[in-house]
């Protein structure tokens, strides 16, 4: 197709997932689930250059709303690129449901349960407070129904034990979107026994000591700690290049979009490890981002870098990573 261009030069980036963002809104008729800058592919293989990437559940010979090039303006001027068409195999999947919650204390990585209207088992993604003592907890904010403030968050030293009540939803960012951008990200204020369970517990889990930035993941070798491997995942290599995906887990009522997400290389999460930490591999003290869910054959991450920020900023400014 004449004047149409297929290789996107890394100063478009930001114009094209921008005018992505517009061309494939939420629940768009072309049911595409999300889309991010990366390489071409041709019968499975790669071609070498960056181009727009979609990610549709699976390709269709004849789909009933097909997909034209995507404009972009650039400098002043009006450019077109046709997209490359990925097949994923599965829409988006949260990683909030799934068996009873393998409990094993509190810390990064620990199992908990969100007690709401509906209940959704998930993860701890950090553990914050001040330089004297735990305050609060970060994890996935999809793990709460909308307009539920105060949920009771579960957990307990170990799967024998009776689980109780260690802290409370305060904020969930998911509520709260910042400048039209979504964060899957909320914070839950430690109680007596919440505070009492993160000085017993007793893991040999990561001991994050620094947040990566969110630019720095994308490529990157990392690791998780997550509840449904009682411990590290294997390694997963994060795409090198920004992606949005569209998600909507059962506790919410509308798709929202998690935008500069990293996605995998494959999949290393399974339902209940939402809110889960990823860290580099070479430097498990490195803290990358939060478990969001799958999309595909490929888990999906929150950065954490932003949703530490914007956390602190309505909570404390002086957060630190808590450490033992």
């Amino acid at each position: 197709m004449k004047g149409v261009i297929r290789r996107v030069r890394p100063e478009w980036w930001s114009a094209i997932m921008e005018a992505a963002g517009v061309t494939f809104p939420p629940d768009n008729k072309h049911n595409v689930l999300g889309y991010g800058i990366g390489p071409r592919t041709t019968q499975g293989r790669r071609v070498g250059h960056n181009t727009l990437v979609l990610y549709v559940e699976r390709k269709l010979r004849e789909p009933p709303a097909p997909i034209e090039p995507v404009r972009f303006q650039f400098e002043g001027r009006t450019i077109d690129v046709q997209p490359d068409i990925v097949s994923v195999g599965g829409h988006f999947t949260p990683s909030s449901n799934g068996g009873p919650p393998a409990y094993s204390g509190l810390h990064a990585g620990a199992a908990i349960l969100a007690y709401g209207s509906r209940s959704f088992k998930g993860a701890v993604g950090c553990v914050v407070g001040t330089s004297t003592a735990p305050t609060h907890l970060i994890t996935a904010g999809h793990l709460f129904a909308q307009g539920e403030p105060q949920t009771p968050i579960l957990a307990a030293i170990s799967s024998n034990d009776t689980p109780e009540v260690i802290g409370h939803l305060v904020v969930n960012l998911l509520d709260r979107p910042q400048n039209g951008t979504t964060i899957d990200a909320a914070a839950v204020e430690l109680n007596d026994a919440g505070r009492a369970m993160y000085r017993e517990s007793d893991i040999d889990g990561p001991d994050l000591r620094a947040i990566l930035p969110s630019t720095s993941g994308h490529g990157l070798q990392t690791i998780g700690f997550l509840p449904s491997h009682g411990g590290w995942t294997s390694y997963v290599y994060l795409l090198t290049t920004p992606k949005t995906v569209y998600a909507q887990p059962r506790a919410r009522p509308q798709q929202y979009k998690v935008s500069n997400a990293y996605l995998a290389a494959h999949a290393i999460t399974v339902p209940g490890d939402s809110g889960g930490i990823l860290c580099a591999a070479q430097n498990t003290n490195y803290a990358a981002g939060l478990v969001v869910g799958e999309l595909g054959t490929r888990s999906v991450f929150e950065p954490l870098e932003r949703a530490f920020k914007t956390l602190a900023a309505y909570l404390n400014p002086s957060w630190l990573l808590y450490r033992r």
